[in-house]
């Protein structure tokens, strides 16, 4: 795969035949490897990282689980989850 410098005011039919600059290049396959500008990223063999349990002080501030709406929820009181939902609207 190559990556190409976006070609700025030409014309669709023009891009083609204009040259234009190389950013990146790189190939590889999902079942084996992935190589950009011939560094290797990921290969099949490399180790497993060990999965951590997310924790509560790990997510993000915008996480979706941590909605007002969704702990309510979480917490059995529907009506109030209601009220809250229309207020993030």
């Amino acid at each position: 795969m190559t990556f190409y410098k976006a070609a700025v005011g030409s014309k669709k039919k023009d891009a083609k035949k204009e040259p234009r600059e190389v950013l990146s290049q790189g190939d590889g396959s999902w079942l084996s490897y992935l190589q950009m500008d011939n560094r290797v990223f990921w290969k099949h063999t490399d180790p497993i990282c060990k999965w951590r349990e997310v924790t509560d002080d790990f997510l993000l501030p915008s996480d979706s689980s941590l909605r007002p709406d969704s702990l309510s929820m979480q917490q059995g009181k529907f009506d109030e989850a209601e009220v809250k939902k229309s207020a993030l609207e």
